[in-house]
């Protein structure tokens, strides 16, 4: 996940995270519920229009005590002004890992094992396996988002749908998402009424190196073999790491699936008696549904030294977060 410090730590044990604001609905501190890795997973960047950053007491004085943190306000793209214009962006990556950390290799091991710990010798194998190797990968990626934008006499809209597709450098690691916008203005009466209504939903699973993968690939016995000849997982208990960093990821699984829907309409009125005076009300949700999912089977080697040798964990939390705001506004003419 990523942290923002917008004011730095300003509490000891509550959240520091600052409050974020999405087409004027205000997000739980943290941003709300999420099994994926961030909770501002949802939002696609390709549908951002601009970023407001508030540091100062007008957080505060606007957002109450959920702006102590700072404040981070987004605004999405909304209808062109022609149109209607179709808009299509598509990207593709690949990742490498370019810098790996100096570890032993399998001759300099067993030279080690002979010199501190010659009662060990006996548990060397005679292979030359690079588990750091064996755990990671080339990953690559790709995005594709296609827009529909236009506007009429006294209205505007923008649909947009985006596809991310993203997998990780350690084996196993990968995140998908769906995402689906729209956006629409309309202004009514002379322009002394302006609707905005604004709705988004999007689908993001994401697969986890499941265990301690690299962490067990850096410290796992570089002269034992991947899998025994009757190809089993090797494993042996000389090894300082409980599971075989490549079994772990083949048989193990930790999984997340966050489905999310965030709307908002609102009503600005500008006043028949009095231009400068105009009242805005709005109404809006956040809804959240996640599922996490862990699962490690009994045949694994650290599971077979657990009391209970086996693990299945699985978690369903919901959230949903209403809105009703309303206030007044004066611009004191020059």
């Amino acid at each position: 996940a990523t942290n923002i410090r917008i004011r730095g730590g300003t509490s000891v044990n509550a959240s520091n995270e600052p409050l974020f604001v999405v087409d004027g609905v205000p997000l739980p501190v943290g941003g709300g519920l999420s099994s994926g890795r961030n909770p501002l997973n949802f939002l696609n960047p390709d549908d951002v229009a601009s970023v407001t950053v508030l540091k100062d007491a007008s957080a505060t004085a606007i957002y109450g005590s959920r702006g102590a943190n700072g404040v981070i306000i987004g605004e999405t793209k909304s209808g062109a002004v022609t149109g209607p214009q179709i808009t299509y962006t598509g990207t593709a990556s690949s990742s490498e890992i370019v810098a790996r950390p100096d570890i032993l290799s399998a001759a300099q091991f067993r030279s080690a094992v002979q010199q501190f710990a010659p009662e060990r010798v006996r548990y060397l194998g005679g292979a030359t396996t690079d588990w750091r190797d064996a755990v990671l990968r080339s990953a690559t990626g790709q995005e594709h988002n296609v827009a529909v934008a236009g506007s009429g006499e006294s209205m505007s809209y923008r649909l947009s749908v985006g596809y991310l597709d993203q997998a990780g450098v350690v084996r196993g690691s990968n995140t998908e998402r769906v995402s689906a916008a729209l956006n629409y203005t309309h202004d009514l009466f002379g322009d002394r009424v302006a609707v905005e209504a604004t709705l988004r939903g999007v689908r993001t699973e994401d697969a986890y190196t499941p265990g301690g993968g690299l962490g067990a690939a850096t410290i796992f016995d570089p002269t034992q073999v991947v899998r025994s000849d009757d190809e089993f997982f090797e494993q042996r208990e000389f090894e300082l790491s409980p599971t075989n960093p490549v079994a772990e990821l083949q048989l193990g699984s930790v999984s997340g699936k966050t489905f999310r829907g965030i709307g908002n309409l609102q009503a600005r009125v500008r006043m028949p008696f009095l231009d400068a005076l105009t009242a805005t009300g709005r109404v809006g949700f956040d809804v959240a549904s996640s599922e996490r999912q862990e699962f490690f089977p009994s045949i694994l080697y650290g599971q077979q030294r657990s009391a209970n040798p086996g693990y299945l964990s699985r978690s369903n939390p919901r959230e949903t977060t209403a809105l009703v705001d309303a206030f007044l506004n004066y611009a004191a003419p020059v």
